[in-house]
């Protein structure tokens, strides 16, 4: 527990390396090159490199059989030509797949280690991560490498074929070369320092993408709001909306300015390299105007405009990986120590759980300290407990403290007086959050019966709503309080040791409301469940076996 502590804590002062790290520039080519993950990149160059040495081949059995003397025969030749012709777009076609399989796999396989990751987290820390930067990264950045497929194998194409032009030109001109080696390293350096600034202006837009989605979800959300404030709905547009689309645009307009100077400045060093070999060379004592044409030639044939135009691509996607790799480290410096969840067998008997003066402080904020405890308290079979208070008093901190989805400070825990780690045991509770999330069908729930099924959804009134078939319910496109019935029923399903409800009431009609307490409660506490309910309801209070009070998170005895 003390463990976990001051892994929290550490958390919290350094919960803004995620995008320190990104915006420090680590995650460069140059760094991506380097991580054995990225292998898969030289195992394309390799192919990449194979599929080009065919047509050098091609090109010179053509030269050759255009250059027969009469009467030669052509016949060999032309076969020849056709073959390794046919090599060669063999060889292209299964290489442009290739990396479309292969790119495809990877992404497949960052997603499904990123989920898994955020899956095994301590919900304290993924908490302070922040959702919408796990979704952005989840959404906007996996697309961004998706959908590069086509650009790495088209580069990587282009890459191959220059080096091996840039040989044969130095066989034919080691001036011409060495005139164009220079060049190409000149643009080279002009092209890493350009990246730095494109990069920083990604990130600004990113940073306005962000809180455009939040604009966007306020007026999505928000809309009744909205309607029923001309003012309210003035400001928000005004102040808010309409500022961050004019700062998001902006930002793009920048960002797409400095790829069409970078893109300009590269097709002009292109340029430039036909004119200096036509003006240097001669100079240089390299009059001869065939060898010329070839050298120009050759330069014309380089894929300049052709990695040029995957060049944008390419940056925003490296800037993409680099973004789903700090995620990845951030994920794996905050998930906790893996602790095998302990089964509970199918004879196991819940008599009590014990909580001995646990503790847990929370620093959502320097200026405000919030703790639980220390605190004593015990949940008995056949017994509902209710937990009031006042807003702000602990009441939806101890509930995950008891689940074991926030780390306990100090304190024990006794389960039928057997010392247990809570976070072993989170397969005793079934819960209903206040922020719940609504599951179209039972995952883990084995032996489900259907009858049983169809008289909670009779009992919940939702018969006329909902229907469950084929192990799903058809549809929870429902009101808020008939999504919470659905939630009970899927409570009530899975049969655990300990029910939590968390304001489950709050938001249902009275009908439903005295439902819950008078029948629902109790009848969960005559099939031996322990049943904890978080309440506001006065005049239902003396339905409960015992109540916990909390003020401030600390215990009130009355």
């Amino acid at each position: 527990m003390e463990k976990s502590f001051k892994k929290m804590n550490s958390y919290r002062k350094n919960q803004s390396s995620f995008d320190d790290n990104v915006s420090s520039h680590k995650y460069t080519l140059i760094y991506l090159w380097k991580n054995k993950e990225f292998n898969w990149i030289k195992s394309l160059i390799f192919k990449a490199v194979m599929v080009i040495s065919v047509a050098p081949t091609t090109a010179l059995i053509a030269f050759a059989a255009a250059n027969l003397s009469e009467g030669q025969s052509k016949i060999r030749l032309f076969m020849m030509f056709i073959l390794t012709f046919s090599l060669y777009q063999l060889a292209f076609n299964k290489f442009y797949k290739g990396v479309t399989y292969t790119v495809e796999n990877k992404v497949a396989h960052i997603r499904k280690m990123i989920m898994d990751q955020i899956r095994q987290s301590e919900l304290i820390t993924f908490e302070q991560i922040g959702v919408n930067k796990i979704y952005t990264a989840l959404t906007y950045d996996i697309k961004a490498v998706s959908d590069i497929s086509q650009a790495i194998a088209s580069s990587m194409i282009a890459v191959v074929l220059l080096s091996y032009l840039m040989i044969f030109l130095a066989i034919i001109s080691i001036a011409a070369f060495g005139i164009i080696l220079v060049t190409l390293l000149f643009s080279g350096l002009i092209y890493l320092s350009n990246q730095i600034v494109i990069k920083d202006s990604v990130f600004a837009s990113r940073d306005y993408e962000k809180k455009m989605l939040k604009s966007f979800r306020n007026i999505l959300f928000g809309f009744k709001d909205l309607k029923l404030n001309d003012k309210k709905n003035d400001d928000f547009f005004y102040n808010e909306l309409k500022i961050n689309t004019r700062k998001l645009s902006k930002s793009k307009i920048k960002s797409a300015s400095q790829f069409v100077t970078h893109y300009s400045l590269t097709f002009g060093m292109w340029q430039l390299l036909i004119i200096l070999v036509v003006l240097v060379l001669p100079v240089l004592g390299i009059s001869s105007s065939d060898k010329l044409v070839v050298i120009i030639g050759i330069i014309l044939f380089m894929p300049f405009g052709q990695l040029m135009e995957q060049i944008p691509r390419l940056t925003l996607a490296t800037i993409s990986f680099g973004r789903l790799f700090a995620l990845k480290e951030e994920l794996a410096r905050l998930n906790k120590e893996i602790k095998p969840p302990v089964s509970l067998l199918d004879n196991f008997v819940f008599k009590k759980i014990s909580f001995e003066n646990i503790t847990f402080t929370y620093t959502g904020d320097e200026r405000h300290n919030f703790q639980i405890g220390p605190l004593s308290v015990t949940f008995k079979a056949n017994e509902i407990t209710f937990i009031t208070g006042g807003n702000g008093s602990g009441k939806s901190t101890l509930l995950k403290l008891i689940t074991g989805l926030y780390p306990i400070h100090s304190g024990n825990i006794y389960l039928n007086d057997e010392q247990i780690d809570i976070q072993r045991y989170r397969a005793l509770f079934s819960a209903i959050f206040t922020d719940y999330h609504l599951f179209d069908r039972f995952y883990g729930v084995t032996n489900k019966a259907n009858e049983y099924i169809d008289q909670l959804i009779k009992l919940m009134e939702l018969d006329q709503k909902i229907k469950y078939t084929d192990d799903r319910f058809d549809d929870i496109s429902l009101s808020t309080g008939q999504r919470k019935r659905l939630a009970f029923i899927m409570n009530m399903a899975e049969n655990k040791p300990i029910n939590i409800y968390d304001e489950w009431a709050a938001d249902q009609d009275p009908h439903f409301r005295k439902l819950f307490y008078h029948k629902l409660l109790p009848m969960q506490k005559n099939l031996g469940k322990a049943v904890i309910a978080v309440t506001h309801d006065e005049k239902f209070f003396y339905l409960s076996d015992r109540r916990l009070i909390l003020e401030r998170g600390k215990r009130v005895y009355h």
